[in-house]
């Protein structure tokens, strides 16, 4: 991937935590193509700006009405009034147990470098999925840098591969 590719990679990265739609929609190519992956409830294809943005709205609009549990330390040092549905936890086992709680029969996911590994080595994470992007960033934090000396088996349940050299592995936690 170029470095140009790689400064548009981030500024869309940007644009959608900012939730700033317009900038994202700009980064796009008029005859953009979107791909879910495999068993998406919306198989796509999604061609073109329009539908494409139609598609990551309905993404976006997917997350509000969902609690967000926030591994931390400490408290945020900021009013979180204006978002009743977080709620910052201190530890990663109480993090994912109320979040199973409020998920029902739904999925939980976890996010993050740090917390991932974090309920991996709690024991209380069933799969990952994992998405193998061909660019090194040069730093950052590494997934399973702080997991211990205890060896924890996996079995692949997936490979799906990607335009541009992306491959998603998914993985079931063997206990």
């Amino acid at each position: 991937m170029s470095q140009e590719n790689v400064e548009v990679v981030r500024a869309g990265f940007e644009a959608w935590n900012a939730g700033d739609m317009d900038a994202f929609r700009e980064l796009l190519a008029p005859e953009v193509t979107l791909r879910p992956v495999e068993d998406w409830p919306e198989p796509g294809p999604y061609v073109g700006q329009e539908p494409v943005m139609r598609w990551l709205g309905q993404l976006r609009d997917a997350w509000d009405g969902v609690p967000i549990f926030i591994l931390s330390r400490q408290e945020p040092g900021i009013d979180t009034g204006q978002w009743p549905l977080v709620t910052y936890v201190s530890d990663v086992e109480t993090a994912i147990n109320k979040a199973r709680q409020a998920a029902g029969d739904k999925n939980v996911l976890v996010h993050g470098a740090a917390t991932a590994p974090l309920a991996l080595a709690a024991g209380v994470l069933d799969e990952l999925e994992i998405h193998l992007i061909p660019v090194l960033l040069g730093q950052g934090r590494r997934l399973f840098d702080h997991l211990g000396p205890e060896q924890i088996e996996l079995e692949r349940t997936r490979i799906l591969e990607g335009e541009d050299g992306v491959t998603h592995v998914h993985y079931r936690v063997q206990r």
